[in-house]
């Protein structure tokens, strides 16, 4: 027996001479937004997870970073520079695009940064797995990350919660919401703010690498003039300040509670200010259908600096890097939509433009003297034209059909200038434009067997935009210097999955499991060559074969619990001699684990008539990870163990301990070769702290 069976034990026993309280409700059907229209999740023919604001709560889940490590197959490395490198089935990401979108109330966020949102403000996250082309877009060659914020209350309610952590962690959120017009308009806000110091200290400044400093603001409005009308307005506003690049030397690779420690000359920098809005108008037109419009914006403004060579070198020999990037998206859909359930056939239909604009920088110089080496300047836009049809037909009792399709036409256009001292000439630029058009289709088969059991059976094609990178400089065969940017193909994805949904016991059991084939074509993998020039390789094909699925359980009317797991089975093929150098033929991919699994419960009790207690518990392991392309480097399996006590005075006064990493592993989460020497980032350590909480 285990040291984890023997806690599990002892805290079971302990929790069973606990008087049990019942869940205030149970509800009875998870109805979730992935059709574009609420459905029962079950009814839904595509893999995915769920998780509620209750869930989010008593998991003290603070990111979208923290959601995702507990879901199936889904992986977001833990990259310096808050980047959304985020993995599904173990698939590989893309150069410098997203391949997995966000999107937070129907409005898309396709960024590499600014991906942890603070999640105070949340009703619910939903995760999808598979290429999701026909309802929400290009760029969803994977997958995407629905998020529904919470709707103002028409009752004036707050809530007020302040903590503190080991590592100088200091936080506080405040959530308020009120009725500006009875039934009819309501408002609220939510402030949140986090300040911590760095994980990785780095010995030769004296200082941490990766403090802290997160605010974040978001007012919303929801009004309903008639049974017919409704519109619903979230604005936010976010500011991230701290350092970057925390990483640290493989030579001093630490082990289980050592500290994290690097040495660099320069002070790493990482500033990052966001805001944006999304707009939803409804209209229930006909008993039939109903017309929607989202409008969404999107800014985001970021500046870092990392030590050029990631270690202490002569002061005349010290260099640093500095990025900028500016962001700007505009977004509009229309879309039409049938009641679910008043036709025979139940359908969507909509179009929309989405508008990506970015004017980013970047220069490498010399410490001592400030003097540029290098210089980089990409000025860019993506405007994305989209229409798309989706319909469920039950033709038979038992029987549906889900069909639909999705047109995306694409215009891509970049204005590139390099700079680079030690070439001639110095100075390069050039543009480069590309358009091109694409058709997904999407097939469904569903049976029901009585109200509770599905089983489906369905295949869907993904696009992942093609374009030109403003980092990388495209050369000729020879090394010539062009003047624009790397350019790269559009990427396809196609998955077919096998797929069974089912509640039992009158619905307080919800379990899901599917087989999938997930194939990405034309994969378009940066390496570089012998002239240390950025290559673009079109890999012809990447696959993952796997199993999937989750089990959630109302145990007792006290007891939850849910376990969730994913195994993948990623290989990418090798293409050419240079490609072979760092990606090998047959090896998994790099940085998701081949299989993880999550188990996690709560249990309600009473302390006496005033107090109540609600132990939480969640136990994660992750299989082996990949840290390179050529099967020389792997991150051993590990565990994460969590723990939540929370007792809580007539709910409306409450006092959490809590602990993450409780065994306090060192496991790595991304590598880099970095002048010939191996540098890698790592999870976060032990992490225990104190949440005190007032509703009124």
């Amino acid at each position: 027996m285990n040291n984890y069976t023997v806690v599990g034990a002892v805290i079971a026993g302990l929790l069973g001479t606990l008087p049990a309280h019942a869940v205030d409700s149970v509800d009875e059907t998870v109805i979730v937004q992935a059709a574009r229209v609420e459905k029962d999740i079950k009814d839904v023919p595509q893999s995915m997870d769920v998780l509620t604001s209750e869930d989010i709560n008593t998991q003290r889940y603070r990111t979208v970073a923290d959601a995702i490590k507990t879901i199936p197959n889904m992986t977001l490395s833990d990259i310096a520079g808050d980047y959304n490198y985020i993995q599904v089935r173990g698939l590989p990401r893309n150069l410098e695009q997203a391949n997995v979108p966000i999107y937070v109330d129907g409005v898309p966020q396709t960024s590499l940064y600014g991906l942890n949102l603070s999640l105070v403000d949340v009703e619910s996250i939903e995760f999808l797995r598979g290429p999701q082309g026909n309802i929400y877009g290009s760029n969803a060659r994977d997958g995407i990350i629905v998020i529904t914020t919470k709707q103002p209350a028409n009752e004036p309610t707050a809530n007020v919660k302040v903590g503190a952590a080991n590592y100088n962690e200091k936080s506080a959120q405040v959530l308020a919401s009120s009725a500006i017009i009875d039934d009819e308009l309501s408002a609220k806000i939510a402030i949140n703010h986090l300040t911590r110091d760095g994980f990785v200290d780095n010995t030769h400044l004296g200082k941490p690498v990766d403090d802290k400093t997160q605010n974040n603001v978001a007012i919303s409005f929801h009004w309903t003039p008639d049974s017919d009308w409704s519109a619903s307005l979230y604005m936010d506003y976010g500011e991230t300040e701290g350092g970057a690049y925390p990483y640290v030397p493989d030579a001093t690779k630490p082990n289980r509670g050592d500290d994290l420690k690097t040495a660099m000359d320069v002070e790493g920098l990482f500033d990052q200010t966001s805001k944006g809005l999304a707009l939803n108008l409804g209209w229930d037109a006909h008993p039939e259908w109903a017309l929607s419009s989202v409008t969404g914006y999107r800014s985001l403004k970021t500046y870092g600096r990392f030590d050029a060579d990631l270690a202490v070198t002569p002061t005349a020999m010290s260099s640093l890097v500095d990025t900028w990037l500016d962001e700007e998206d505009y977004f509009q859909e229309f879309r039409l939509t049938s009641t679910p359930g008043a036709l025979p056939v139940d359908w969507i239909a909509g179009a929309a433009y989405y508008k990506v604009t970015e004017n980013n920088r970047n220069r490498a110089a010399m410490t001592a003297t400030n003097m540029d080496l290098t210089r980089v300047a990409g000025d860019f836009s993506r405007d994305t034209y989209t229409a798309y049809v989706d319909a469920l037909w039950r033709f038979a009792p038992t029987w549906s059909v889900n069909v639909g399709g999705r047109y995306t036409k694409e215009n891509y256009e970049i204005d590139s200038a390099f700079y680079n001292m030690f070439s001639s000439p110095a100075q390069t630029q050039g543009s480069y434009s590309t358009d091109y058009g694409k058709f997904l289709p999407k097939l469904a088969i569903s049976k029901d067997f009585g109200r509770d059991h599905t089983v489906y059976t369905s295949y869907g094609e993904g696009l992942l935009s093609g374009g030109g990178s403003w980092m990388a400089e495209e050369t000729t065969t020879s090394g010539q210097r062009l003047g624009y940017g790397k350019t790269y193909a559009p990427e396809t994805s196609e998955v077919v999955e096998i797929g069974y949904k089912s509640y039992w016991i009158d619905r307080t059991v919800i379990a899901n499991i599917n087989l999938f084939d997930a194939r990405v074509k034309n994969y378009q993998y940066a390496y570089p060559d012998a002239g240390n020039n950025t290559r673009i390789a079109s890999i012809q094909e990447v696959l993952s074969r796997g199993i999937e699925g989750s089990i959630s359980a109302l145990l007792t009317e006290a007891w939850q619990a849910a376990l969730r797991f994913g195994f993948n089975d990623a290989k990418i093929t090798q293409v050419d001699g240079y490609t072979g150098a760092s990606m090998a033929q047959g090896n998994r991919v790099p940085y998701a684990p081949e299989h993880n699994i999550h188990l996690e419960t709560t249990y309600f009790a009473h302390l006496s008539e005033d107090w109540s207690f609600t132990p939480s518990m969640s136990v994660s392991h992750y299989g082996d990870v990949a840290q390179d392309g050529q099967g020389k480097k792997f991150q051993d399996p590990y565990w994460i163990v969590n723990a939540n006590l929370d007792f809580t005075y007539r709910d409306d006064y409450s006092i959490r301990l809590w602990g993450a990493n409780l065994t306090d592993e060192r496991y790595q989460t991304y590598s880099v070769n970095w002048a010939g020497t191996d540098y890698s980032t790592y999870g976060e350590p032990l992490r225990f702290g104190v949440d005190l909480e007032a509703k009124f």
